[in-house]
Formats: C-alpha cells, sequence, structure tokens
C-alpha cells in the first residue's frame, strides 16, 4: 500500500515540480534546455514525494509537504541558470501556506502556529541579517525561501526548522571549500538556492518522521 501511495504522490509531486519551474523561470532569462530543466525538476519533486509518502508517519503530512518540495525543486535548478529564485513562487507558496496554518492552528489541529512563525522569523531573519552583512553573497530570494522552509517546517516543531538550516549552511560551506580549492577566487560566489533546496528537504523527511 505505502508503495502505491508513493507512486500517486510521486506523479504528483512531478507535475508540481514541472508545473513551478516553468512558472517560475523568468521570461526574460536565456532559456537554456528549458524543457530538460523543467523535466530535471520534477523528476526531483516526484522523488522527493513519493519518498515522502513511503516513510511518513501520516499520509496527510506527506500531502502538506509535497508543494514544498515541488518549490524547493523548481527554486534550486532555476537559481544556478538565472541567478534569481523567483518572487512568483516564493510568494505564493508563502501566503498558501500561512493560510493553511493558520486555519489550521485557530482550529486545533496538529500543526503548531507559534512554532511556525519562530521558525520563519529565525531563519529568514538569519539570511536576512547575511544579506545586510554581505549583499554579494546573499540575496533577498533566499530569504524568501528560507521564510518558507521556517514557516512550513516550523509547523511541525522547530527541530526540522534547525536541521534544514544546517543542512544548507553546511553544504554551502563544503561547496564554497571545494570551489576556493579548484582555485576559483575569493570573490567566486555559489547560488545559495540549491542548498537550501537540500537543507530544506532534509528538515522535509524529519517533519514527516515525527510522531508529535
Amino acid at each position: 500500500m505505502r508503495v502505491l501511495w508513493g507512486a500517486a504522490f510521486g506523479a504528483g509531486g512531478a507535475a508540481l515540480g514541472s508545473l513551478g519551474w516553468v512558472v517560475g523561470f523568468p521570461s526574460r532569462s536565456p532559456r537554456v534546455t528549458p524543457a530538460r530543466l523543467a523535466g530535471l525538476a520534477g523528476l526531483v519533486a516526484g522523488v522527493l514525494a513519493g519518498a515522502l509518502a513511503v516513510v511518513s508517519a501520516a499520509y496527510w503530512r506527506a500531502a502538506f509537504l509535497a508543494p514544498l518540495v515541488a518549490v524547493l525543486a523548481a527554486c534550486g535548478s532555476i537559481d544556478p541558470t538565472t541567478g534569481v529564485i523567483p518572487n512568483r513562487l516564493t510568494y505564493a507558496a508563502l501566503a498558501a501556506y500561512a493560510v493553511a496554518i493558520t486555519a489550521t492552528g485557530i482550529a486545533g489541529g496538529p500543526l503548531d502556529l507559534t512554532a511556525a512563525a519562530v521558525g520563519l522569523a529565525a531563519f529568514g531573519g538569519a539570511l536576512l541579517a547575511v544579506a545586510f552583512a554581505v549583499p554579494r553573497g546573499m540575496g533577498m530570494g533566499d530569504v524568501k525561501l528560507a521564510a518558507l522552509i521556517g514557516l512550513v517546517l516550523g509547523a511541525f516543531g522547530l527541530r526540522p526548522v534547525a536541521t534544514a538550516a544546517a543542512g544548507a549552511f553546511l553544504g554551502g560551506a563544503v561547496a564554497s571549500i571545494l570551489l576556493l580549492a579548484s582555485g576559483a577566487g575569493r570573490k567566486a560566489t555559489l547560488p545559495f538556492g540549491p542548498f537550501l533546496a537540500i537543507g530544506g528537504a532534509v528538515g522535509s523527511f524529519l517533519a514527516v518522521r515525527l510522531l508529535t
């Protein structure tokens, strides 16, 4: 049964991931193999959504997190290509999840409204501080994506948010060290969106398994 649910969630996640890439990709950017990149985003989103369903403690958790991993897959593939994390994806996801989490929290559902707000402020605020301190190293798109991750994962508690943040910063640090070791200058930069996507995906797998 879990395999069937995984296949269903995988198909839905793939569709959302591809749609997210098509909607989010800036129209003014050079379209380098757009179909291939959209397919890649869909494949990654499908694999993540299907795996979430297979390992989830409850299917509603996977259903709640599937759109997030689709947005992460789209943003994580668009950022390296264009240098932009599309507002049309992050704003729409932030609005939709804010309404869903608020409604669920007010109704006494299983999501933690307070922790979601703290996660948004903590993760988004941390990257906002970095963006102000190092404008060339962090963009506002990164800040918005971090805020989205903090909001959604925070609804399951602060542990998934901390895990996502640790994964993103650790991945970025390792990649930066490898970039320097390859001979790149200190002014060389890496897009942080893919590392936020990886961290958010790792945090999602923790959130989907939490029993309390």
